[in-house]
């Protein structure tokens, strides 16, 4: 594709123009840092201490209903408990 003389000087007018504005945004603003935050990367006991730690409270909480759903028994006395 070729342009006139004219249209090829208006072409380059008008990209230095827009080139000069991007500089000038540019130097204005104050580089952020980006969105994206990588999490710190978890070493592989930490990862199985949570899991571990998971596991443990998911079995406390089935303790936890199985005592709540428990009837008290009235035949209990102390030396059946010493067992």
């Amino acid at each position: 594709m070729s342009f006139s003389n004219e249209q090829y000087w208006k072409i380059k007018r008008e990209n230095e123009i827009l080139d000069a504005k991007l500089k000038v945004l540019s130097k204005q603003r104050p580089k952020q840092p980006s969105a994206i935050v990588s999490q710190p990367r978890l070493s592989s006991s930490a990862i199985n201490r949570k899991k571990q730690q998971a596991k443990i409270d998911h079995d406390n909480m089935i303790l936890l209903k199985k005592i709540k759903q428990a009837k008290p028994s009235a035949n209990i006395t102390a030396s059946t408990m010493q067992r």
